[in-house]
């Protein structure tokens, strides 16, 4: 049981690890001016992170909740920990599939006014990896949670 809370702790901790990087690594790339493709990847993760927390932080409640309960509740515990975590993928391939399907939309009219530039299609792949990567960690802590014996009850 051990090792399946460190897993779900540290995945359920892992888009607040991943919003200060990308939040650090725009702040890196805007200082030196630079307009590259991974500025706009950058700018997308942060605006998908901030505004995207309120989906994100029940889900990782709930991950740290199931899993700080795995040890007096165990059935419980494994129940809340592994809801947690599939919303959380769920959330993150909700990130993935908005930005691959704004890439893939017609261009849009210069004078349109947006918040993000459009990213094409190999921006919406290096945007789409680390949540990928958040979903393949959260497919191993669930094998991690249920792979763990149960206590005799």
């Amino acid at each position: 049981m051990r090792r399946a809370r460190i897993w779900i702790i540290g995945m359920a901790l892992t888009p607040l690890a991943f919003a200060a990087f990308s939040a650090g690594a725009l702040f890196v790339m805007n200082e030196a001016a630079n307009t590259s493709l991974a500025t706009y990847v950058a700018a997308w993760w942060m605006f998908v992170l901030i505004f995207g927390a309120a989906l994100l932080a029940p889900c990782m409640a709930l991950s740290i909740v199931g899993a700080t309960s795995l040890g007096r509740w165990p059935r419980g515990g494994r129940a809340i920990a592994a809801t947690g975590l599939i919303l959380t993928s769920a959330v993150a391939l909700l990130f993935s599939s908005s930005c691959v399907i704004d890439s893939l939309s017609e261009q849009p009219d210069p004078n349109d006014l947006r918040w993000l530039a459009q990213l094409p299609i190999h921006g919406a792949a290096l945007f789409t990896a680390p949540f990928l990567m958040l979903v393949a960690g959260n497919m191993h802590a669930m094998r991690a949670l249920w792979a763990t014996r149960r206590p005799a009850e």
